[in-house]
């Protein structure tokens, strides 16, 4: 059988990413996925210990530089309130929802200025790749894949 796919890594990738961190008074970008690649996506954000506001949205882009970025109508998550820790949000992307022109999109955290701040991470999943497997398209920082 042409192109079976018998993994979720071989169907799905790791597109991009915001590494753990804690941020204050400031906005972290993931990388910058590419809808030629993707048919669509998903952007799974972790929210940790916060102490303050955390606004989420979804931009898109003239290219994987983030070139003309704008934010996406409507592809933004209610404010997590400062006293919301550990939390997931996501964000779903079909190529048809980005502004005209645009190829890339990513999602932007934006911490308010807080005692602390607010620990964030991001993943951004690929779905249906252009060509298969779709772990061809994994960003750099995927470590290793392991099946049986």
């Amino acid at each position: 059988m042409a192109n079976a796919i018998s993994r979720p890594n071989e169907s799905v990738a790791v597109a991009g990413a915001i590494d753990p961190q804690l941020v204050d008074d400031a906005a972290v970008t993931s990388d910058w996925v590419s809808l030629q690649a993707f048919a669509q996506v998903m952007f799974v954000v972790n929210v940790g210990a916060t102490d303050i506001t955390v606004d989420i949205k979804v931009q898109s882009a003239d290219d994987s530089s983030g070139t003309n970025n704008t934010d996406i109508a409507s592809l933004a998550a209610t404010q997590i309130a400062d006293d919301e820790d550990n939390g997931q949000i996501i964000l779903s992307v079909d190529q048809s929802e980005v502004n005209a022109g645009d190829t890339h999109v990513a999602v932007v955290v934006t911490v308010g200025d807080g005692s602390t701040g607010a620990y964030v991470s991001a993943v951004c999943l690929g779905f249906n790749s252009e060509y298969l497997p779709a772990s061809n398209y994994d960003v750099a920082s995927v470590a290793e894949i392991v099946t049986l």
